[in-house]
């Protein structure tokens, strides 16, 4: 195989990883919702500083997992780009 060749085989087996680890990301991201609404159904009524304080920490969790979960999506497709340009 060619130089070429496996430069383009190589990115996309990086694209194929970039997938998986967004897969993940967006199943995390996913339950963290899931449990911000719950605590937010359950919690409604609380006043207390900690209740506070933890949906602002889960929800700049799921502000970092979108952030993260964007660029992995962003070089999987720069990767497969690339591969189908060289």
């Amino acid at each position: 195989m060619s130089d070429i060749g496996l430069i383009i085989e190589s990115l996309h087996r990086a694209a194929a990883r970039v997938d998986e680890v967004c897969e993940l990301l967006h199943r995390a991201q996913g339950e963290l919702d899931a449990l911000r609404e719950r605590m937010r159904r359950v919690l409604a009524d609380s006043q207390s500083p900690e209740v506070a304080r933890a949906h602002q920490i889960s929800a700049a969790t799921v502000e970092h997992l979108t952030t993260a979960l964007m660029a992995l999506m962003t070089a999987g497709q720069e990767a497969r780009h690339r591969a189908t340009t060289l």
